[in-house]
């Protein structure tokens, strides 16, 4: 099993040095475990182009069972603790195909992109500028998307699909794309500075901490946000308390 997850975490870190680390072996041993497996196997598993490390062709068609392996071999350990009664760890993720292939086993997503889960919050995206642009803007009055294209924008990337991005190719232009961050709180300091504009859910408390200003927009910009969960019989229970708990609360969320 070792060797699996040795072959998974190079490929997320894409170096054999880090990933050793991590593993907590040293490279030349975690270098011997990838060359024990292909000897194994009876095929190479990784070719290096361009400084990157990649799948073999092989390595591709065989990649998705490893991954699998080790996604139920986690699941098995974890079921062991629960029996045991150690304390387990739930994981949430915010990519539906994190679920769908075992890596999570919770996850809060947009329900624009899929059909199953249970709807817990409806948010309302604003558009979030710093002081001295909103002062090109009427107070009070939402701001057309149109009249945003002239200023830099700062995508908050939650995830494979954007809200904000969608709604200006319907009207068809391009927002002027300067920055793509995955953390709020990042954008929300990109946006203060003056290095653009954002579009994201704003709450007043929050707004009011920094050196900046939410507008709605034309057209509005919305989204719901669904629990997702991997197969009942793979939870935990402590993850099947945590879903209970979400579903029982939902509305005060």
């Amino acid at each position: 099993m070792n060797k699996f997850l040795a072959l998974k975490i190079i490929l997320e870190q894409q170096n054999i040095t880090k990933a050793a680390k991590i593993l907590g072996y040293t490279q030349p041993a975690v270098t011997q475990m990838i060359a024990s497996l292909e000897n194994d196997l009876g095929f190479p598993l990784l070719i290096k182009k361009h400084r990157q490390i990649n799948l073999t062709p092989e390595g591709e068609r065989i990649f998705p069972f490893i991954n699998q392996l080790l996604n139920d071999y986690q699941a098995l350990e974890e079921q062991k603790q629960e029996i045991q009664g150690e304390s387990t760890v739930i994981k949430i993720a915010t990519i539906p195909n994190w679920i769908e292939n075992g890596e999570a086993d919770i996850g809060f997503v947009n329900g624009d992109v899929t059909e199953n889960g249970l709807v817990i919050q409806h948010q309302v995206l604003k558009a979030i500028l710093p002081l001295p642009l909103a002062q090109n803007f009427p107070d009070n009055q939402p701001i057309p998307l149109a009249d945003l294209t002239n200023y830099d924008y700062i995508l908050l990337e939650e995830g494979l699909f954007s809200e904000s991005v969608s709604e200006f190719q319907k009207i068809g232009i391009e927002p002027k794309m300067k920055l793509r961050l995955h953390d709020s709180f990042s954008t929300i300091l990109m946006v203060e500075q003056g290095l653009g504009y954002s579009i994201m859910p704003m709450e007043e408390e929050t707004e009011s901490l920094y050196q900046i200003k939410s507008f709605d927009t034309v057209p509005a910009i919305s989204r719901s946000i669904s629990l997702l969960q991997k197969n009942d019989g793979l939870l935990t229970n402590g993850a099947k308390n945590f879903v209970k708990f979400v579903q029982t609360h939902r509305n005060a969320l």
